[in-house]
């Protein structure tokens, strides 16, 4: 595991299937599930690495992180918490 600096970032190294190779960026983890992994980078993008796909897929923007419907509620409410945000779950019914 790599050294976490004072901001609570650290070097975050992961094998990318579409990309077929090893990736790496600085992250704080703020999340996760059984499906994904949820980190937050010093520019403020929202990392999540899927698991099963091997694909890793960046958020600028809170709200089309949010939006996406491939990602579980709770990887959204831990990602929230992190930023401030207050996420509400948006029931169908």
């Amino acid at each position: 595991m790599e050294k976490i600096d004072a901001d609570g970032f650290q070097r975050v190294r992961l094998y990318d299937g579409k990309r077929e190779h090893d990736i790496a960026f600085r992250g704080r983890k703020v999340g996760s599930s059984q499906k994904a992994d949820a980190w937050l980078t010093p520019k403020g993008t929202i990392a999540i690495y899927d698991h099963r796909e091997q694909e890793l897929y960046t958020y600028d923007e809170y709200g089309a992180f949010e939006d996406d419907e491939g990602i579980d509620d709770r990887l959204k409410a831990d990602v929230a918490e992190a930023l401030g945000a207050n996420y509400v779950e948006e029931l169908d019914i």
